[in-house]
């Protein structure tokens, strides 16, 4: 009979005296001695202590350390054999329910080091309680042998008549243990099925439980954000809204005061143009009189010049004159109708490609018109469907929370029917006599069980469903807001390429304009030319009427007696009346060259009206493109805002500065493109003048027949502005009226040590212009502000991305101290973003491993060696 032994807690031996071990298959939950019922572990270990063998029972359970330990008590216990104690301790423990297995102990040394350390109710003896133990196993054995020494004789004959009954009874009990090993079996392999299925059942639903909680917290939380991102949402909303109508009225204001400035302004322009129309018509009235003064008194003195010289050599060469006057006058009069119909060719050459650029323009405006009526329809159609996806997204809302709800009941469920579960589980632990009806129990909780699982899986896929709904919604305001960027980009994309087409209208119609100057300045001089010869055919046809002198008469008659023919015997020639019919002939030759020549000027005249009507509506034709580009930039703008303000509807408040932010820089970066007539972009004119320039070199200019630009010319100015420019001029925007020129000597920005780099800017965008004779291409841009010593500099710099070349503009105004440095910067800036570029200043960082990287990004820079 095996008894507790109270002051021992686990069973101490060495590891080389352990010779057999017992494990149970199972954990059983059993009251041992009267103590609370717990699931237990049983161990059987047999120690050899001395000569003879120790059987110790051993009780664990799962969370504690210390064991039940149960050792054989009585003299009989000590004069058993090993084996009969450990039949006794399996016997002992099968009482309790336990089903025990074999540990093979048949390894290696540390193998079996390895085993024996996971049996946890065996620990090592110390070296003072094994030399106890050792003897007092001696000592047992010493009164063991004694006792038997007395026992052996009467033990001898009653040895012979148990051991017929002995043999009887061991027959006996082979035939009980082999039927209640089967029935253990039996009972053991139904009981770890049911251990199994039960551990299997707990640990789902504890995991059911872990899960089901972890999601309800994560819920509140997500309840818990969403709630206070409404809140903030709102209270942005409502900040947003304020600032925006103090905006709006500010805007009104400035607007209705910029309004009333530029209609006086307007009005002092117009004033001071007619002004100045009528002193520059009384200037050219003044010119024109002049001149004719002088060509009179040129015509006269050439005329007396003329007559001097033509009373000279009138009797010599009269006829040879006549005929070579003739002549000249055949092939002037043939020249100049050549000049004149190669100009009206030239003119209609002009006219034709005006009119189809003109027509070209107006569909490109009326596409560009089409294209910015679809983006507004488009951000209106994604307007409605964010509305209504924010809709779906609330029903969606409601819905989840509806599926939480029962999910909650559902876990209520779940706890009662594991309460159930429980109390089938252990009652039919303390009643084996009523195994079938807890079968049934078991049976019954079980399915009710699977019930719950089966609510709770479809809650999970309800919720899951939900959720994907509300991904899918997310996804579809995502794509309604790059649908919406989209339309952004190609409103502003058409913006681009109109304000393109009307600079391109703008410089040819400086060349036609330029074209017809000079023609008109090439009639004047044709008219001029024609005027001289004319009042010199008139000198020499006065000096051919003026009377000989004597000196002339005698000269004449010498001629006339070498030159006459013979006179007939008994006859007279009659010479005056010959001569009075050529001079008649000379006088209707000279009158119809003077006619052809009046004609020939009033065709001119007549060409230079219908080219200045041409010019004028040109210029008509500009300021309505001008209007119309003013109008699509409006709508850009408006489309701008709608998108903006969908934006901010749709995003929490988390992001709801940063979207007024966007709105904000994007309606200032708008805002800088707008045109004069808006008066809202601030530039110095000497910034919009190298933008100019850098444009006009990007690609040749086109050749129509007309005379070159001249270099500094202003090509895209309009013709009814007098100042040259195409922006309105701010002196508020703080710049120092920079002009920035392309420097070909430079090839990068260099410099000798990171503290020279003081500021960098660079482009965010890719632009596709063409620069100074280089193919159009994509480019990017940089801005450097340095100093060197007690100097400051600014340089722009682009990048051809496709040439893989750098251009670096300089300036002529550099700042002549760190003051002037901001001023500089900024029209550095404008200058870029005239070009198309969007800058943003580059963190340097304030350490010198961070600074260093930063500025090894930039391509422009190029560190000069310390040599150097």
């Amino acid at each position: 009979m095996f008894t507790l032994k109270e002051s021992v807690d686990c069973i101490e031996a060495a590891e080389s005296d352990i010779t057999d071990i017992y494990k149970s298959r199972s954990a059983v939950a059993i009251t041992p001695n009267g103590l609370p019922k717990q699931l237990y572990e049983a161990f059987i270990c047999s120690i050899k202590e001395g000569e003879a063998l120790q059987v110790y029972v051993a009780l664990a359970t799962r969370n504690s350390k210390k064991a039940l330990v149960y050792i054989a008590a009585g003299e009989a216990a000590i004069l058993a054999g090993p084996e009969l104690l450990l039949e006794e301790a399996l016997e002992f423990l099968k009482d309790m329910g336990f089903e025990m297995e074999h540990v093979d102990l048949n390894y290696s040394v540390a193998l079996r080091e390895v085993v024996l350390r996971g049996i946890r109710v065996i620990r090592p003896v110390s070296a003072a309680r094994l030399a106890a133990r050792k003897q007092a196993a001696t000592e047992k054995t010493a009164a063991i042998e004694d006792g038997e020494t007395r026992r052996v004789e009467e033990d001898s004959a009653r040895k012979k008549a148990e051991e017929a009954a002995k043999a009887k009874a061991d027959k006996e009990r082979k035939a009980a243990e082999e039927a209640a090993r089967i029935k253990a079996e039996e009972e053991r392999k139904a009981a770890e099925e049911a251990a199994r299925v039960k551990a299997e059942e707990e640990r789902k639903a504890a995991e059911e439980a872990a899960r089901v909680k972890a999601e309800e917290e994560r819920k509140a939380a997500e309840e818990a954000a969403r709630v206070k991102a409404e809140e903030e949402r709102k209270a942005a909303e409502e900040a947003a809204r304020v600032k925006a109508e103090e905006e709006r009225k500010a805007a009104e204001e400035a607007a209705r005061i910029k309004a009333e400035e530029e209609r006086k302004a307007a009005e002092e322009a117009a004033r001071i143009k007619a002004e100045e129309e009528r002193k520059a018509a009384e200037e050219a009235a003044r010119i024109k009189a002049e001149e004719e003064r002088k060509a009179a008194e040129e015509a006269a003195r050439v005329k007396a010049e003329e007559e001097r010289k033509a009373a000279e050599e009138a009797a010599r060469i009269k006829t040879e004159e006549n005929r070579r006057l003739a002549e000249l006058a055949t092939e002037e009069r043939q020249e100049a109708e050549k000049m004149v119909a190669e100009k009206a060719e030239i003119a209609r050459q002009i006219k034709e490609k005006l009119e189809a650029e003109k027509l070209a323009a107006e569909e490109r405006i009326s596409a560009l018109s089409e294209a910015e009526k679809n983006a507004a329809d488009t951000i209106l159609e994604e307007k409605e469907a964010a509305e209504k996806a924010r809709a779906e997204r609330l029903a969606a809302e409601e819905r989840l929370v509806k599926l939480l709800e029962a999910e909650k009941l559902a876990e209520k469920r779940a706890l009662a029917a594991q309460d159930t579960l429980a109390a089938a589980t252990a009652a039919r632990m303390e009643a084996e006599q009523l195994f079938l009806q807890k079968n049934e129990e078991e049976k019954i909780a079980e399915e009710q069980a699977e019930e719950v699982r089966r609510t709770v899986r479809k809650t999970n896929e309800d919720r899951i469903a939900a959720e994907e709904t509300v991904d899918i919604i997310g996804q579809f305001e995502e794509r309604a807001t790059g649908r919406c960027i989209s339309a952004k980009n190609e409103a502003k994309a058409a913006a681009a390429e109109k304000a393109a087409a009307e600079e391109l209208l703008s410089a040819k119609t400086a060349e036609l304009r330029s074209a017809l100057e000079a023609a008109e300045a090439e009639r004047i001089m044709i008219e001029k030319i024609l005027e001289k010869k004319i009042f010199a055919e008139q000198a020499a046809y006065q000096a051919a009427d003026t009377p000989l002198t004597a000196s002339d008469a005698r000269r004449e008659e010498t001629i006339e007696a070498v030159t006459e023919p013979p006179t007939p015997p008994g006859g007279k020639v009659d010479r005056s009346a010959d001569v009075q019919e050529d001079r008649k002939k000379e006088d209707h030759s000279s009158a119809v060259d003077i006619s052809l020549h009046k004609a020939e000027i009033e065709r001119l005249r007549e060409e230079k009206t219908k080219a200045e009507a041409e010019w004028k509506a040109a210029a008509e034709e500009a300021s309505r493109l001008k209007a119309e580009t003013d109008r699509l930039m409006a709508l850009r703008l408006k489309a701008e805002e709608e998108r903006l303000s969908l934006q901010s509807e749709n995003a929490g408040s988390a992001s709801a500065p940063g979207v007024q932010e966007e709105k904000k820089r994007h309606q200032d970066k708008s805002s800088g493109r707008k045109m004069a007539s808006e008066g809202e972009l601030n530039v110095s004119v000497s910034s919009v003048g190298a933008w100019k320039r850098a444009a006009m070199t990007a690609s040749d200019p086109i050749d129509y027949g007309g005379p070159p630009v001249e270099a500094g010319s202003d090509p895209f100015a309009f013709p009814d502005n007098d100042d040259g420019t195409f922006f309105s001029n701010n002196s508020s925007t703080g710049g120092s009226g920079s002009t920035f020129t392309c420097d070909p000597a430079l090839h990068s920005i260099e410099y000798s040590s990171q503290e020279e780099i003081i500021e960098l800017h660079e482009s965010s965008n890719l632009a596709r212009v063409a620069l100074e004779g280089n193919p159009s291409q994509s480019c990017k841009g940089y801005i450097c502000a340095m100093k060197r010593g007690e100097e400051c500099y600014v340089y722009v710099a682009i990048v051809l991305t496709e040439n893989n070349k750098i251009l670096v503009y300089n300036t002529d105004n550099q700042p002549a101290s760190a003051a002037q440095l901001p001023g500089v910067i900024a029209d550095a800036v404008q200058f870029l973003e005239l070009i198309g570029f969007m800058t943003g200043m580059i963190k340097l960082g304030t350490d010198k491993a961070g600074r260093e990287a930063a500025i090894g990004k930039i391509p422009v820079l190029h560190r000069l060696s310390e040599n150097r």
